[in-house]
């Protein structure tokens, strides 16, 4: 009988491993005000530096370190260190680079996580009853998956939604339902690989069947072309090996390649005839195989109706593969041997972005990766973090096809060994053409160390070096005294994470109380969370609660002048201090001046001095730092209306619709402009193309009606207001105009109609019209000729 292994600080040190691979995709806080993302990085982070640390004190204590094949892991080393030296050279600050706002995936310090965790697990597990621990862990860890997604598929139906709990199709414990496939898509391989190497006992494969199933039906629901065609490439891949493997002679020279795929023992239960297991794994890789390039094909029809009749269709909003590029073209130009440093895409997407994404729904998006993970990373550090990325993928490859030709594994480890090569392989390759959540991130740098941890047992030949530091007074020291610096860098990276985690928190709570007007709770979290960790967005929120705060001063009576003037002066000064605050924790970012010049903005009315010069200037610091944006154009196109400089403020309306030729704010306000200054024909002409690129929007509409009648064509704003009213039947302006537009060409009936629409909308509208519409009803137009009528109406929308 086996005796039961005692817990130590080594047990400690896998479990706390297998955990952070096990229960990374299931782990998540259900509360707004736990950043979803972040909450899954600070899992990852206190699992993966946990184990690093309890490692480090299990090799002090034994005074050795036993270490596999390490070329793999040398290389991916090289991937972090090339970010830090990018970060050293970056023109922003090293703790962005670093951290970014929530410990970022394209950061340098989660790199260096997902690095230091591989190691962990490379130098860890050495044990074969570990790697059975491992696998077994893995597998209930996505069952865990698959039930509560399948729950929240259920819930989506909208069966407790008589308890006020609604669920969207949509929901996802990765985060998106692309990020949910691209992980089944990956359990899908492990499954088939699991079911072609081991020998299952019919408990185990029944289970793995009913989770290849489900897997299967959650791709369908997602519909991720992506993940199909990976998909189908690596179930083509298993079935010619299992067509290699169903024609293999089992002749004695031929046995050694038996060995290599067949096995003696069954750590999970049971043995099976190795043709029949053969010739089942056929079948399955070949209907994997099949329903991918169903899915490829039809992804837009099929899978489209599919996901959509589901509710579980999801649009992936991301730059292209040529945006990306001409990024990284631009970075290159300047630095290309460093580039501008990790976590800086969002900052040469707003210098560089094509001007033909302004023609597109997502013009206004700030998108802070490219077209994929890596992409976006090797665009932005320049060659000296693209050489780091090819060495480490020429080494994955490589050293990992040849491990695995040599290998004399059997049975469980020879599954892991080859089941975490080919995920690794397909989570690598996902993000050359996607950006993955953190989760499935983390999730290949740990398939990475315990592939390298399986190769310890990958030919008859050792291994395994030992480094008996104890028994080397020298070298002991030098070892003892590099593990102790490691262990209390570890420690001091907790607290950071850890104290950057809570200051989230506090930002996520106070964020939810101001959206529902619980302003005083929002500032007390607020204050915590700007005490724990300063960051510019905080005093952005800041900024925003000291404008509520005025506008509350303004409308309040029963101040007294001194009282009120007081009151403002102060808010105003903290309102002022805090968007300066966030311009000095980052001045790189547009937002922040945008912020600064808005609350200088708000008292230009108001004759404040200084306050146009101050706002103009933080306008054109946020227009440097994002230039095509047409957004800010318009902002200072407003300021400048505001200060009565209207030739200043038609030409940056000019420069904004030049930038974006279907831009309506800038279109319509430069129509008001024009008819400010008696200009109707010009004003005119803005607002017709105003309403050509949006042919439903009532305001543009009304505006266009009201300038055809200035010029005259009463018969065309006839026809336009008849447009409104059928878009909004309850637009009682619109009614009122074109009532007495009707009157004024004779058509008293028609005007009687409208005024009775108005009428039954609300009793104090009937009441304001019942004069004029007695009139009407008495053959009388009780409306002045439209020349001389303003477009002011007594009623109410």
């Amino acid at each position: 009988m086996e005796q039961k292994q005692k817990f130590t600080i080594e047990t400690a040190t896998t479990w706390a491993l297998i955990i952070a691979a096990a229960a990374l995709p299931v782990f998540f806080i259900p509360l707004g005000s736990f950043p979803f993302v972040f909450t899954k990085s600070m899992f990852f982070v206190v699992f993966g530096v946990g184990a690093l640390m309890l490692y480090i004190l299990t090799r002090l204590r034994r005074g050795s370190i036993i270490i596999p094949p390490l070329t793999i892991i040398g290389a991916l080393w090289l991937v972090p260190i090339s970010l830090l030296i990018s970060s050293a050279f970056s023109s922003s600050s090293f703790t962005d680079n670093f951290f970014g706002s929530q410990l970022d995936s394209t950061t340098t310090g989660f790199v260096l996580i997902g690095v230091l965790v591989a190691t962990v697990f490379a130098l860890a597990f050495r044990k074969k009853e570990q790697f059975v621990t491992l696998a077994k862990a893995l597998f209930f860890g996505y069952g865990a998956v698959l039930l509560l997604q399948l729950i929240l598929l259920i819930l989506s139906f909208g069966l407790l939604s008589s308890f006020g709990v609604s669920v969207p199709g949509t929901a996802s414990v990765l985060g998106s339902m692309s990020d949910l496939a691209v992980f089944f898509g990956g359990g899908v391989i492990a499954l088939l690989v699991t079911l072609q190497t081991i020998a299952l006992s019919k408990k185990w494969r029944l289970s793995v069947y009913g989770a290849l199933i489900l897997s299967l039906f959650f791709l369908v629901l997602a519909n991720f072309t992506l993940v199909w065609i990976a998909l189908g490439i690596f179930a083509l891949a298993l079935f010619i090996q299992g067509m290699l493997k169903q024609g293999t002679d089992t002749s004695e020279n031929l046995e050694g390649v038996k060995a290599l795929y067949s096995t003696q023992e069954a750590p999970l239960g049971g043995e099976h005839n190795a043709k029949r297991m053969s010739t089942q794994s056929l079948i399955l890789s070949l209907s994997v195989l099949a329903l991918s390039l169903i899915f490829v094909i039809g992804g837009n029809t099929l899978g489209n109706v599919i996901a959509q009749s589901a509710g579980t269709d999801q649009a992936l909003v991301r730059p292209s593969w040529k945006a990306t590029l001409s990024i990284a073209q631009n970075v290159y130009k300047e630095n290309p041997l460093v580039g501008t440093g990790p976590h800086t895409f969002a900052q040469e997407w707003l210098q560089f972005k094509p001007q033909k994404i302004n023609t597109s729904p997502f013009w206004n998006i700030d998108f802070i990766t490219g077209v994929g993970y890596l992409p976006t990373i090797v665009a932005v550090t320049g060659f000296v973090g693209a050489l780091a990325w090819v060495l480490f993928f020429l080494a994955y490859l490589v050293f990992g096809f040849r491990a695995l030709v040599l290998s004399r594994a059997k049975g469980t480890l020879f599954s892991l060994s080859i089941t975490s090569f080919l995920i690794g392989i397909y989570l690598w390759g996902i993000t050359i053409v996607y950006v993955p959540s953190v989760t499935l991130l983390a999730l290949a740098f740990m398939a990475v160390g315990v592939f390298v941890a399986t190769l310890r047992f990958g030919s008859n030949e050792t291994k395994e070096w030992g480094i008996f530091f104890a028994r080397s007074p020298r070298i002991g020291f030098a070892i003892v005294f590099f593990l102790t610096l490691v262990l209390l860098a570890s420690i001091v990276a907790l607290f950071f994470v850890g104290e950057r985690y809570i200051g989230a928190v506090y930002l996520g709570r106070a964020t939810q109380e101001a959206q529902q007007g619980n302003f005083d709770s929002a500032r007390r979290h607020l204050a915590r969370a700007v005490q724990l960790v300063p960051r510019d967005s905080e005093y952005r929120l800041s900024v925003a609660l000291d404008q509520n705060d005025l506008t509350k001063v303004l409308n309040d009576t029963s101040l007294s002048k001194e009282e009120a003037q007081n009151s403002f002066q102060k808010l105003l000064a903290t309102s002022v201090q805090n968007a300066i605050l966030a311009t000095q924790l980052d001045p790189n970012n547009y937002q922040n001046w945008m912020t600064l010049g808005n609350v200088y903005q708000s008292v230009v009315p108001l004759g404040i001095d200084g306050s146009y010069k101050n706002a103009k200037t933080a306008y054109e610091r946020a227009q440097k730092l994002n230039p095509n944006n047409p957004q800010i154009l318009l902002v200072q196109a407003q300021l400048e209306i505001a200060q009565k400089n209207n030739d200043a403020a038609r030409e940056l309306l000019n420069k904004a619709i030049a930038m974006k030729r279907d831009y309506v704010p800038a279109i319509f306000l430069l129509s008001q402009l024009e008819v400010q200054e008696g200009n109707t024909k010009e004003a005119l002409a803005s607002a017709e193309a105003a309403a050509f690129f949006q042919p439903n929007d009532q305001n543009v509409l009304l505006q266009v009606a009201l300038l055809r009648q200035a010029t005259g064509d009463i018969q065309g704003a006839i026809a336009v207001l008849e447009r409104i009213v059928r878009i909004n039947p309850s637009f009682a302006n619109a009614r009122y105009l074109l009532a007495s537009l009707y009157a004024n060409t004779g058509n008293l009936d028609a005007a009687r109609e409208q005024l009775q629409a108005i009428a039954d909308l609300s009793e104090e509208n009937a009441k304001a019209v019942a004069s004029q519409l007695q009139d009407l009803r008495d053959g009388k137009n009780p409306f002045p000729k439209p020349s001389e009528f303003n477009g002011s109406t007594p009623v109410a929308n």
